[in-house]
């Protein structure tokens, strides 16, 4: 942690452009002003970190910057639909790829078809894991443990999304304001 930072205020030092090769996640966050996220040799998005982080373009995007739930689904009639979320998608009918990260995934209890399998606290923040219906198993944050019991059926709600289809993002909400960048 110390030489990202040595690295970063030796750059800012300098005023120069550097060009920093890592396939560390960590690293490139902290250091880069602008990320290029490439696959099998093909660039699939040049972005900001906090851009790639909440704005990814691609689902390979999405499911390598961060923790990432993916969730397949259907957009039917204007909703998307998949097992333990639904909610309004103003796009055409069809398959649809859900990506939403693990904080933006609001858990309570209910009587949605989800059900909590684990809880585990890590002092700072608590883990939950998600089983849905249809076997994938999806994680979410919290800030403590919450009244549920394991087993027990949850409903679950995205704050933030983003929404894939062929390999593109066609839907997003995102709440959160951007970072300001000079």
């Amino acid at each position: 942690e110390r030489l990202r930072e040595e690295v970063r205020d030796l750059q800012a030092r300098l005023g120069i452009t550097m060009l920093f090769v890592t396939h560390g996640q960590d690293e490139a966050l902290s250091i880069a002003d602008r990320i290029v996220v490439m696959d099998r040799g093909q660039v699939q998005q040049v972005d900001r970190p906090d851009r790639l982080y909440r704005a990814p373009e691609t689902p390979f995007v999405a499911g390598f910057i961060g923790t990432m739930n993916l969730i397949a689904g259907e957009v039917k009639a204007g909703r998307f639909l998949a097992e333990g979320f639904a909610f309004s998608a103003s796009i055409p009918d069809g398959p649809a790829l859900l990506a939403v990260r693990p904080e933006a995934v609001a858990v309570e209890p209910g009587q949605g078809p989800a059900r909590l399998h684990r809880a585990t606290d890590f002092g700072s923040h608590v883990v939950l894991e998600i089983d849905l219906p249809d076997g994938v198993r999806i994680k979410a944050l919290r800030n403590a443990v919450p009244a549920i019991s394991q087993g027990a059926p949850v409903t679950l709600t995205a704050r933030s999304w983003q929404l894939f289809r062929q390999d593109r993002v066609v839907l997003q909400c995102d709440p959160q304001p951007e970072i300001a960048h000079a």
